[in-house]
C-alpha cells in the first residue's frame, strides 16, 4: 500500500478562531490544536454555508451547497444519491470514521 497522508477533519460548531492558539489566543493553552496547525493546513477565509451546523456539515462532506444537499436544517435527510467525502476518501483507499460528541 503506498503511503498516503493522514487527513483530520474537524468540524466544531460555536468555536471563535481568537479562542484557540494557533489563531493568537494566550489565555488558554490548546497545544494539540497547535501542533496539528503548525503540521497541518488551516483555513483562514472560509465562511459556512449555513448558521446551522448540520447544513453546514451537509456543505462541507458533499461539496454541495444547501440548496444541493437538501438537508436545510438539523433533523431533515439529505437528498437521495448525495456522495460523502468519507466514500470518495475510501475510494481513493483511505480508512474513514466519524466521531460525535
Amino acid at each position: 500500500m503506498e503511503n498516503k497522508r493522514n487527513v483530520v477533519l474537524i468540524l466544531v460548531d460555536q468555536l471563535r478562531p481568537d479562542f484557540i492558539g494557533p489563531y493568537g489566543a494566550d489565555f488558554i493553552q490548546t497545544p494539540n490544536l497547535n501542533a496539528l496547525a503548525s503540521d497541518g493546513v488551516t483555513f483562514d477565509n472560509a465562511i459556512t454555508a449555513s448558521t446551522v451546523c448540520a447544513p453546514a456539515r451537509g456543505a462541507v462532506l458533499t461539496g454541495q451547497f444547501v440548496s444541493g444537499h437538501g438537508a436545510w436544517t438539523n433533523d431533515v435527510p439529505f437528498n437521495e444519491g448525495m456522495e460523502f467525502l468519507a466514500e470518495r476518501m475510501n475510494q481513493a483507499g483511505y480508512l474513514t470514521a466519524a466521531v460525535g460528541i
